[in-house]
């Protein structure tokens, strides 16, 4: 199934389990690491009822290409950044047990798999999103233009013509973009730069990668 899911898309359901509510209560949802490699956002969002329990948002911008970032200006990137269909995943309970995971894979935007139907809590399928994925909804358009420019900084190689393309399609393969050490937003910096390398493509995010504020 062809995936058309944006940002929109997971504001839509806030009725819900009252998500649009209850994800006004949360602070905001923290940018922590861009992993240029495979396009893809990871955001630390505190549990709305245990406030030493943080949770983790992983983004993927489907849109955003290593061509396309190098072609675009910072306007249209930023443009297209919005408009990004997305994959995404939250390991909080919710999004598994109350069908979230299964309700994204089912319509083209789920990061990770889960064909369990939600028989118990959530059978008629309802919601698009748990409460941190749809902060992190409400936050992402706002950090377009901070992440064009950061996708723009981070371009290592720049092929101009076919003789480098084969060198540029190795550059991509093993990391075309790097990931950012020393990320820092406008909601907030983290304390640390982490050192970790960056996850291989389909390999998890493994929390210890980097430092959070708790």
């Amino acid at each position: 199934m062809a995936n058309n899911a944006t940002w929109r898309t997971l504001l839509r359901e806030k009725q819900f389990l009252q998500v649009q509510r209850r994800a006004s209560r949360l602070g905001a949802s923290d940018l922590k690491a861009i992993y240029y490699s495979k396009n893809e956002l990871l955001f630390k969002t505190l549990s709305g009822t245990d406030k030493r329990t943080v949770w983790t948002q992983r983004v993927i911008l489907d849109d955003v290409t290593p061509d396309k970032v190098r072609d675009l200006s910072h306007n249209e990137l930023a443009a297209l950044i919005r408009h990004s269909s997305l994959h995404v995943y939250c390991d909080c309970p919710a999004w598994k047990f109350w069908g979230f995971q299964y309700i994204a894979w089912k319509r083209g935007y789920g990061l990770v798999k889960e064909t369990r139907r939600p028989r118990v809590r959530n059978p008629r399928q309802q919601g698009t999103s748990c409460k941190h994925i749809y902060n992190v909804a409400q936050v992402l358009p706002l950090l377009a233009n901070f992440l064009a420019k950061k996708y723009k900084d981070n371009i290592k190689d720049k092929p101009s013509n076919q003789r480098t393309s084969n060198q540029a399609a190795t550059n991509i393969q093993q990391g075309f973009f790097k990931k950012d050490p020393a990320l820092s937003t406008r909601i907030k910096q983290p304390q640390q730069n982490s050192t970790q390398n960056q996850p291989k493509p389909g390999q998890s995010v493994n929390e210890s990668d980097l430092e959070f504020d708790e």
